[in-house]
């Protein structure tokens, strides 16, 4: 078969170019099929070679079963490839077909089964896989565009049904050099067919990567030119390359008149002092590889003042080297301006705190506010210091404000105003005997839910008091009014008694005479005579004590309703108040007691009133405290002084009496009261005498001791020295 030679150096020598190619293009691409394809032509060479070899150099050796082994696999990879190349699956059945073929190689060799049956099957898978090969390069034009893919898929199929023809047409020797010949065209186109679709696809794919980096660079360009901030490009010396539109648009240039430049001998920096070389320094510093940035405040053609965060930030290359600079300037010019409206805004804000913290402090009530759970959240200075004393009070509970502190916090109010989300107030007492006045105010956030409350608190301990004592003033000074008309009534017939009473006296003393001249004893009034000589003198003086004890309190109830103030400008000396109201009373003290004690100091300052008055009041503390007296063995004692730290003349009534109840001191200047009401007392005494102290700007204190006696102390201001007498 030396008459094969020349058809198989030249498909061997085409078959290496093949490799060469395709190696080549693995190298340069690493592309999976094009690995593939350069196997399916490497044994597709091997074939080549070892036909060569067994023509020439080792004729003994029988090759034809690795002839057919390279013959499957060159063909099987090259399927390999070209489904890789058109993105379509590979099914297990060709995997199996080239199992089958690769163990029919040895079978057939073994069993010598004759040149036809040996290689029609292996030809056969052969073909098949070629012409599916085409099929698979004309059913995907989509990855295999181009007249390329026809050829190819054209010449893959040819030469499928080529390697059919095979097993029947080598054995004839006219044929079988046409046969390599047709076969090495056949691979060729297959080849060159193959190279062309891939080459078709490598434009395609440029292309496409063109069209998408020009897409980019629009895209980049647009991004570039309208970004509101100033954005270029440098070299490491400084050369602006690229500017942006926004950048040019602030000053009104265009990118001929300062591309090429130094970037500090642009116009950016012209109108800024010291800017320049500012600029020249940043961009030593970035080209070493330092970010640099700092805020320019610029003064635009119109007169606006612009204020940029300007940054120079270096760019390197893989090797680390500093290749690019991109100077950034962002427009601040509205967060400075928010800034400052900011600092203002802060600055008043502080003031109205520090306004609203002193008016709020300044209210001499309790301000509290309160979260939700109770807690105070905020309290004013009234609240702090409740007392005189500083507190913490921010994160204490309402219950614990008024156990601990005496601050007044009602929690059913607070808690009231929350759930319900309206005013509460109420009155607050206090355990040191102070009464306040509480509100509870609901604060309520943008939902319209109660977030905060505030509790009010006022102390009306004084208020209560002073409203209490108007009270009582508006009932005394009815109480006055149905006095002073009592006793106008009462006294117009007591007069009428008091007046005709002596007649009647004297007239029936004049009767008695006469009835016992004439000797007769006549019955009258259905007495005897001796009982009505005894008796009727004797209820006729009742009577009289009677009218005259009306009397006497009829005078007490005008001196209580009697609003005006003395009218005399007199002084007088208390000792001789006291002196003339012992001896008025001599009688009652000496039935009273037996240890009576008078000590008046001497050299005491004058006092300025009414003698009368003052002694009207004397009398009335000397009377209650004899009657005070159980018996004769307790001591009564009055004595006079001067306390000169507040410029008061004293007088002190102090007796071993029965003392008097604590609930009832309150009471002892109360109009009628009296605790001798079955005695004849009338409570008028005491209401009256402290009316006369307080129309002296004096002072009338009690202090008393059940079963122990009790202290009375008169306070009267000292006159001063130029009006004593």
């Amino acid at each position: 078969m030396t008459w094969l030679l020349p058809s198989i150096i030249a498909c061997l020598a085409g078959s290496v170019v093949l490799v060469w190619v395709y190696g080549f293009l693995y190298g340069q691409y690493r592309e999976r099929h094009i690995g593939l394809w350069t196997c399916g032509w490497i044994f597709y060479t091997l074939r080549f070679v070892l036909q060569l070899l067994d023509l020439t150099w080792l004729p003994w050796v029988d090759m034809q079963h690795l002839v057919h082994a390279c013959v499957l696999l060159s063909g099987y990879y090259l399927f390999l490839g070209t489904a890789e190349f058109v993105n379509k699956p590979v099914g297990k059945g060709w995997h199996r077909g080239l199992i089958l073929g690769l163990l029919w190689i040895p079978v057939s060799h073994l069993a010598d089964l004759g040149f036809f049956l040996t290689n029609l099957p292996i030809f056969f898978f052969y073909g098949l896989i070629s012409i599916w090969t085409g099929l698979l390069i004309l059913r995907a034009p989509d990855r295999a565009r181009g007249g390329g893919h026809l050829v190819t898929g054209g010449s893959f199929i040819l030469w499928g049904l080529h390697k059919f023809d095979y097993p029947f047409l080598q054995p004839i020797p006219w044929f079988s050099t046409w046969g390599f010949l047709l076969s090495a065209v056949l691979s060729f186109v297959v080849a060159i067919g193959m190279l062309l679709i891939y080459f078709q696809r490598m434009r395609n794919t440029l292309q496409q990567r063109e069209l998408s980096l020009q897409l980019s660079q629009e895209k980049y360009q647009g991004i570039f030119d309208q970004s509101f901030q100033l954005v270029g490009l440098l070299d490491p010396k400084g050369t602006l390359l690229e500017i942006n539109q926004t950048a040019l648009g602030i000053k009104e240039t265009t990118s001929d008149q300062v591309l090429g430049k130094p970037f500090w001998d642009t116009p950016w920096w012209t109108n800024i002092p010291g800017g320049r070389e500012r600029v020249r320094q940043a961009v030593q510093q970035a080209a070493r590889g330092e970010l640099v940035r700092f805020e320019v405040t610029d003064q635009l053609a119109d007169g606006r003042i612009l204020h940029v965060d300007f940054s120079l930030k270096p760019i390197r290359n893989a090797a680390g080297e500093v290749v690019f600079l991109i100077p950034e300037g962002r427009d601040i010019t509205e967060r400075k301006q928010t800034e400052e409206a900011l600092r203002t805004s802060e600055t008043r804000y502080q003031l109205l705190y520090r306004q609203f913290q002193g008016l709020l402090d300044g209210i001499p009530d309790l301000l509290l506010l309160f979260a939700p759970d109770l807690r105070v959240v905020w309290a004013n200075r009234s609240a702090h210091q409740l007392g005189g004393e500083l507190r913490v009070l921010e994160g204490a509970a309402c219950h614990l404000l008024q156990e601990q502190w005496g601050i007044p916090c009602d929690v059913f109010m607070l808690v009231d105003a929350f759930s319900w989300g309206r005013t509460e107030e109420g009155r607050v007492a206090t355990p040191d005997g102070r009464s306040w006045g509480v509100k509870a105010f609901p604060i309520r956030d943008d939902k319209g839910t109660v977030s905060h409350a505030i509790l009010w608190a006022s102390d009306i301990t004084e208020k209560s008091r002073l409203r209490d004592e108007a009270m009582r003033a508006t009932r005394l000074a009815s109480l006055g009014e149905l006095a002073a008309g009592m006793a106008h009534e009462i006294n117009n017939p007591n007069g009428l008694i008091l007046l005709n009473l002596p007649l009647l006296i004297d007239c029936f003393d004049d009767a008695l005479r006469e009835i016992e001249a004439i000797g007769s004893e006549p019955e009258l009034g259905g007495l005897d005579f001796a009982r009505v000589r005894t008796e009727v003198p004797e209820s006729l003086r009742e009577v009289q004590q009677a009218s005259r004890r009306i009397k006497r309190i009829v005078e007490d109830l005008k001196d209580f309703v009697r609003l005006e103030r003395s009218d005399e400008d007199a002084t007088f000396q208390l000792n001789d108040v006291v002196q003339t109201a012992t001896r008025l009373l001599a009688n009652p003290i000496k039935t009273a007691t037996d240890r009576f004690v008078l000590r008046c100091v001497d050299g005491l300052p004058a006092v300025r009133g009414s003698f009368q008055r003052i002694e009207q009041v004397v009398v009335n503390l000397v009377m209650n405290a004899c009657q005070a007296l159980p018996d004769r063995q307790r001591r009564l004692q009055l004595s006079t002084d001067f306390d000169p730290n507040h410029g008061m003349v004293t007088l002190q009534v102090e007796d071993e009496g029965s003392g008097i109840e604590p609930a009832d001191l309150p009471h002892l200047t109360d109009p009628f009261f009296t605790t001798r009401r079955d005695q004849g007392g009338t409570g008028l005494g005491l209401s009256v005498s402290a009316r006369i102290v307080r129309e002296h700007d004096g002072q009338l204190e009690f202090n008393s001791t059940p079963g122990r006696g009790t202290i009375v102390t008169l306070r009267l201001p000292a006159a001063p020295k130029e009006d004593s007498p």
